[in-house]
């Protein structure tokens, strides 16, 4: 004989028949993408709190740094200033003139039969601003009024120009003899640069100067390396 349950069907054990062996594993698996996905979610929190975190630390730094370069922009100041002023001084020392030293080697160079009757220097404004450009700088000129007894005393006070510390070029204006009195005009005026030559011949001459002589270098002994024949050994 066959058993027959009489309970009702709602009432009944269920046992597993096997029609729905898939439904379980697709449970699993959307669980599974779940907490995949919270796992993600806790982890990209954690990284943009980290980062956050990071963003507040750089802005802090940043501010201290800002108020530290606020408190050191004095200093940043004076070093600008003082170099501004270096350079002022550098840029004056370009063209300056010796007098000191440009005096005793007139006095050590200038051969017998010559003498000066007025020494003016120049300074050239320009040669700081070539220097700043980039260019050759210009160094002072020298303008030399004087008196020789004869043309070749002159030629040999020329020469003797060129031994000048840091001379560059000598160049000759005028050498000319002094006029008579009956020669001279109305108002006893002679040729430029021949006053009180007497009988001589008086010349002006133009000596150029290096930017910056050396400092170190021995003023020239006129009587050593002149020739002779141009009035040296005096």
């Amino acid at each position: 004989m066959r058993a027959v349950n009489l309970l009702p069907r709602d009432q009944r054990p269920v046992s597993a028949t096997g029609e729905r062996s898939g439904s379980a594993y697709g449970l699993l698996g959307v669980l599974g993408v779940v907490l995949i996905a919270a796992v993600a979610y806790v982890f990209m929190a954690n990284q943009v709190t980290t980062l956050r975190a990071e963003v507040a630390s750089l802005s802090s730094q940043s501010e201290v740094a800002e108020a530290r370069v606020a408190q050191l922009a004095p200093f940043g100041e004076f070093s600008q200033l003082k170099q501004a002023r270096l350079e002022a001084v550098k840029q004056l020392a370009i063209g300056r003139l010796d007098w000191e030293r440009l005096a005793r080697e007139l006095a050590l160079i200038l051969p017998k039969g010559s003498w000066l009757t007025s020494v003016t220097g120049s300074t050239n404004a320009g040669g700081a601003t070539a220097a700043a450009a980039g260019s050759d700088p210009v160094g002072p000129t020298i303008t030399l009024s004087g008196c020789s007894e004869s043309q070749p005393e002159v030629a040999a006070a020329l020469v003797r120009l060129k031994r000048l510390n840091g001379a560059t070029s000598v160049n000759l204006k005028n050498s000319t003899r002094e006029a008579d009195s009956s020669a001279k005009g109305s108002k006893g005026e002679g040729p430029v640069g021949t006053e009180g030559c007497g009988n001589g011949f008086g010349f002006e001459a133009t000596v150029e100067l290096e930017p910056t002589p050396g400092s170190g270098d021995v003023a020239p002994e006129g009587a050593k390396e002149v020739p002779t024949s141009l009035g040296g050994g005096s």
